[in-house]
C-alpha cells in the first residue's frame, strides 16, 4: 500500500495494525467465542475515521470470517452514527458493466429522503449505460453524478463483500470517487481474498488502508474448542484440530462440530481429549 496519513501518495506498507479489543460487537465461533476481535476494531476504525485514506482493504482467505466480520462492522458503524451500505459481489458480475454500482446505489434509496430523487436519476443512467461500449465516459459521468448525490448526505461507509468480482466499470468508477470521498467523512470497505490484492484497482493500492484476516493461532484453536465442549483441551486434541483445520476459520469450526457429532471428543474432569482407539474423518469440505 502507498497511502499517506493525511492523504496521499505514500511510500510505505500502510496494514493497519489491529488494535485492543474495546468491547464491541464481534465475530464468534458458532459456540460463542470472539476471534476476530482485533481485526474488527481495526476496520471500524479505519473505516469511521478516514483521514483522507477513505479506502479499507480487508484480506482474508476463503472462510476466514471475512463476511461475518463486515457484518459486525456494518452494524458497529451504523450504531455510531454512520449510514451503511452492504452489498455483495457474485462471479457473473464481472462480466456485466456497473452491475456492482447498480446495486450498490440501489441500496442508497431507503426511505424519504430528498436525495433519493438525484439518485434514482443515476440508477437509471447507470442501467441505460450497463452495455455502453464507451466505459470511462459513463464512469466519470455517473461519477460526478454520485459524488453530488452524497456530498450533503451523513457520513456513509459503502461495504462490498468478495469484491474480487466486481467488473471492472465499477471498479474504474470507484477511482474516480476515492479522491471525493479522501476529502470528505465517507469510507469504503472492499473484502477480497489474498490473490487478489496485486491484482487490485490502483486506488486501493494508493488510497487504502489495509486488514489481514490471518489464520488462527493454536491457542486461539484451543479457546474455540474449550467453549464448544466446556472443557480444557489436551495438546493431542488441539494439535489434531490446528493442523487439520491449517489454521482456518470456517475449516477449525466445522472440524471441531464433527469431532463431537462423532462422539470424538471424551471430558473427564473439566479436560477433554481424544477418545483413544475411535476412528474418525475430517468433514470432505474441511480440506483446503
Amino acid at each position: 500500500m502507498t497511502s499517506g496519513a493525511t492523504g496521499g501518495p505514500r511510500t510505505s506498507n500502510d496494514a493497519v495494525a489491529p488494535a485492543a479489543g474495546r468491547g464491541r460487537q464481534n465475530p464468534r465461533h458458532a459456540s460463542g467465542v470472539p476471534v476476530r476481535q482485533a481485526e474488527l476494531d481495526a476496520v471500524v476504525d479505519a473505516a469511521g475515521a478516514p483521514a483522507g485514506r477513505p479506502v479499507v482493504l480487508v484480506v482474508g482467505e476463503g472462510r476466514s470470517g471475512r463476511t461475518t466480520l463486515l457484518r459486525a462492522a456494518s452494524e458497529t458503524l451504523a450504531r455510531a452514527g454512520r449510514r451503511t451500505v452492504f452489498v455483495t459481489a457474485f462471479p457473473h458480475d464481472r462480466d456485466v458493466p456497473f452491475r456492482l454500482t447498480y446495486r450498490m446505489i440501489s441500496s442508497l434509496i431507503t426511505g424519504d429522503q430528498p436525495a433519493n430523487a438525484g439518485i434514482a436519476r443515476i440508477l437509471s443512467a447507470t442501467a441505460a449505460s450497463s452495455t455502453a461500449s464507451n466505459v470511462g465516459e459513463v464512469s466519470a459521468r455517473i461519477g460526478a453524478a454520485l459524488t453530488a448525490a452524497v456530498s450533503g448526505v451523513s457520513p456513509l461507509t459503502v461495504i462490498v463483500d468478495d469484491a474480487h468480482w466486481v467488473d471492472s466499470a465499477s471498479a474504474d468508477l470507484l477511482s474516480v470517487l476515492v479522491p471525493t470521498l479522501a476529502a470528505g467523512s465517507h469510507s469504503v470497505v472492499l473484502a477480497v481474498t489474498p490473490g487478489y490484492r496485486e491484482s487490485a484497482p490502483e486506488i486501493c493500492h494508493s488510497w487504502a488502508r489495509v486488514v489481514h484476516l490471518r489464520r488462527l493461532s493454536r491457542a486461539t484453536t484451543a479457546t474455540m474448542i474449550a467453549s464448544a465442549v466446556r472443557a480444557t483441551p489436551d495438546r493431542t486434541l488441539t494439535d489434531q484440530v490446528y493442523l487439520g483445520s491449517n489454521g482456518n476459520l470456517g475449516c477449525c469450526t466445522e472440524l471441531i462440530d464433527s469431532l463431537r457429532r462423532q462422539d470424538r471428543v471424551e471430558t473427564i474432569d473439566d479436560h477433554a481429549h481424544l477418545v483413544p482407539g475411535a476412528a474418525w474423518h475430517l468433514p470432505a469440505s474441511s480440506a483446503l
